[in-house]
């Protein structure tokens, strides 16, 4: 106990049990709390002779705006008060954690891991820029990980030199004179630097994430300060003069042991490593560390979105996009589906150019022959254009993905077969087709546009090939809220079908389904419910229920009672569709999954909170598998997932689960898309429930 020597007993109502760590300005102990209730806590006081009118400010600041943050990310304030001795303390979250390279080291995680710790980290970094903090001195000593529940949580400490970025936080203001630099050297941002601390913003933070970011994929820091001597350092860091290396080029100049100890410290050879750390992560935190600011990313949860992007194989932001690079992301998510699917279209067409030549030779219609022949030949050669770009003689290495042979047709389609005018129409709405599927829109709109077009001038508008084309078009329109237009392809498609097929034939229940779901959208609730119950009789008189056909009717019927808030109706046609969907197409199916995420929600209508946050979570954790993290359906999720939280009472967790659906949503859709607007209105709700709960406003029954 020497080292408590120099220490008090007590600090208010807490007993002191030792030091756990000291900075310039405050020592930090491990104490107790007795009474009224019985804790462990970590005490933070000002060091004796630190009275200094700035050093207080200072610590004000971080008691200010510690106490205005609530996020698992970030060590909570349970109290504050002045010492028996008139030093300010205040008392937070004992976090029995390590520091995030010792985790990383002693847990021995993959990169993909460090990235996603790294994400979260971020997401807390940006809840205090949120509410007015930039922390200013991060670094690895500065977030301690621990295990909950079998998975690591990060807590970000010691906000000691945050400055606050609006007048609400402190009536003081909390800059330092010129010449006192405020941060850890090797973790500074040129801007910080530069000490007049008039010209810090958020972005600041977003630098020395980077640098951590940097240290956990390599080991190192970009620049080590000892290197050059501290004033050389800052100068050449205020002058945008220091050189940063990239991450493979660290590797390439280290020793060959060493590199050999880093990898096996992420589960990886050297060489997997060396391939690891080149490409996009290279990208991510070389615009993490840009010199000038204005080049980094904007926020902290952009680089989170980012490094959750890398790791789920979608397109990052901080890459130079490309049609074809994007177009390769999508392959490398999707290898096998999207090689099965790129050989089934080749097939397609080599089977369609067989039966074609077989039929007209029956006809002995030479003249027609060489004229399908022709497009035969034209379509397979421009197939084995596009195919070229796997041959590794064209690739040279590289990964090719799926997208980039998707952009790369769409691209060259206009030219390659402008002979061709349905064989380009065919492939047109195939790629167009895809590009929906992808939630790609407004890139799969205009191809299905151009092909439904051509078929109906070329084929006909009751042609089966040219109705395909239509519903196709007709769901792009719905998935963009577009539903005054998809409403009437829909209802061309129905009535065209009824005239060719009839009523009952399947194609027709499909497009009489999705009238009635477009007029629940457009809210014209009565025609619907009787467009929907119509073709309820038909579809089970004919199909049966065991049918997908059937389950759609009824999912769309489940989905008005819904809205209507008839959820006594709601309730046996939710389960009924999920029993069925899960039956015929499996559990993971996109639509299972759609039925289980409505009767998850039909339980949340119902109160059934607990309920419903369980299948929530389990569907958002199979449509992130099955579907991607960012894709609208797993969002949508996700939204109804905060409202579970929120109404339990958890309302900050609710708040940050529903700030990723808002980043998520405005990413993947755009601010000026209507659902990226109804989720930001509802993060408003939360943050008004936030502050209601702290006091500031009357609180409310849940």
């Amino acid at each position: 106990m020497d080292e408590m020597l120099d220490h008090p007993r007590s600090i208010g109502p807490y007993f002191v049990r030792r030091v756990i760590g000291e900075g310039g300005m405050g020592v930090v102990y491990d104490a107790e709390q007795r009474e009224p209730v019985r804790r462990r806590v970590a005490v933070k006081m000002m060091k004796l002779g630190m009275d200094s009118k700035e050093v207080v400010a200072r610590f004000e600041a971080e008691r200010q705006s510690l106490a205005v943050m609530d996020h698992p990310g970030i060590a909570k304030v349970l109290d504050a008060g002045v010492s028996a001795d008139g030093r300010p303390y205040f008392a937070m979250e004992l976090v029995a954690g390590i520091t995030i390279d010792e985790y990383c080291a002693v847990n021995r995680l993959a990169v993909p891991a460090r990235l996603l710790l790294m994400a979260e980290v971020c997401q807390a970094v940006q809840h205090a820029h949120n509410k007015g903090v930039i922390h200013r001195d991060l670094k690895p000593g500065n977030i301690l990980v621990k295990e909950e529940e079998g998975r690591p949580q990060p807590k970000i400490i010691d906000f000691g030199i945050a400055k606050a970025t609006g007048p609400r936080l402190s009536g003081q203001t909390v800059v330092t004179s010129f010449g006192q630099a405020l941060g850890t050297l090797a973790y500074m941002s040129p801007e910080q630097a530069e000490m007049s601390g008039l010209d810090v913003d958020t972005r600041t933070d977003v630098y020395a994430l980077g640098v951590i970011l940097y240290e956990l994929l390599t080991g190192v820091v970009p620049v080590d300060p000892a290197t050059f001597g501290a004033q050389r350092f800052v100068l050449q860091l205020i002058q945008r003069d220091t050189p940063l290396p990239l991450l493979s080029a660290v590797l390439t100049n280290m020793a060959p042991e060493r590199v050999a100890q880093l990898a096996a410290e992420r589960k990886l050879e050297a060489t997997q490593l060396k391939r690891e750390l080149m490409g996009d992560v290279q990208w991510i935190v070389a615009k993490a560390l840009e010199k000038d600011r204005n080049g980094r990313y904007e926020t902290a949860n952009a680089l989170a979105t980012d490094l959750r992007r890398f790791v789920t194989n979608e397109p990052v932001a901080a890459r130079p996009p490309s049609a074809r690079y994007r177009f390769g992301k999508f392959v490398r998510r999707n290898r096998v589906g999207v090689m099965a699917g790129a050989f089934v279209v080749a097939s397609l067409f080599l089977g369609t150019v067989g039966t074609t030549v077989g039929l007209v030779r029956a006809r002995r219609a030479e003249a027609r022959a060489s004229r399908e022949a022709e497009a035969a030949n034209t379509t397979a050669d421009f197939l084995a254009g596009l195919f070229k770009l796997l041959d590794p003689a064209h690739s040279r290495g590289r990964v090719v993905t799926g997208r980039e042979l998707l952009d790369s047709g769409a691209f060259r389609i206009d030219t390659a077969l402008a002979g061709e005018p349905e064989a380009r129409a065919r492939l047109q709405r195939t790629i167009g087709l895809v590009y929906t599927n992808l939630g790609e829109f407004r890139a799969g709109e205009p191809l299905l546009r151009a092909a439904l077009a051509t078929q109906t001038r070329r084929l006909g508008a009751d042609d089966p090939q040219t109705l395909v084309t239509a519903f196709s078009l007709a769901d792009c329109h719905f998935y963009q809220a577009n539903y005054d237009e998809a409403l009437a392809l829909y209802r061309r498609v129905a009535e065209a079908r009824a005239r060719t097929v009839g009523r009952t034939h399947p194609s027709t229940l499909v497009a009489g389904t999705a009238i009635g779901t477009t007029l629940v959208m457009l809210q014209r609730w009565d025609e619907a419910e009787r467009t929907l119950i119509a073709n309820r009789e038909e579809a089970m008189q004919a199909l049966g229920m065991r049918d997908t056909t059937t389950l759609q009717v009824l999912s769309s019927l489940q989905s008005l009672y819904f809205k209507r808030e008839r959820f006594a109706d709601a309730e046996p046609l939710a389960r009924a569709v999920l029993e069925g969907r899960t039956a015929l197409l499996g559990a993971d199916h996109p639509y299972a999954l759609n039925a289980r995420h409505n009767l998850a929600t039909i339980h949340l209508r119902l109160g059934q909170f607990p309920l419903a946050e369980r299948e929530l979570r389990a569907v958002i954790g199979e449509r992130r598998r099955v579907q991607g993290p960012l894709h609208p359906q797993t969002l949508n999720s996700l939204g109804y997932l905060a409202q579970a939280v929120g109404r339990q009472g958890r309302v900050a967790e609710a708040r940050q689960i529903q700030e990723d659906v808002v980043a998520g949503l405005a990413g993947t859709l755009g601010e000026a898309d209507p659902r990226t607007q109804v989720a930001r209105k509802e993060l408003v709700s939360l943050e008004t429930i936030s502050r209601a709960s702290n006091g500031t406003a009357p609180q409310r029954d849940r």
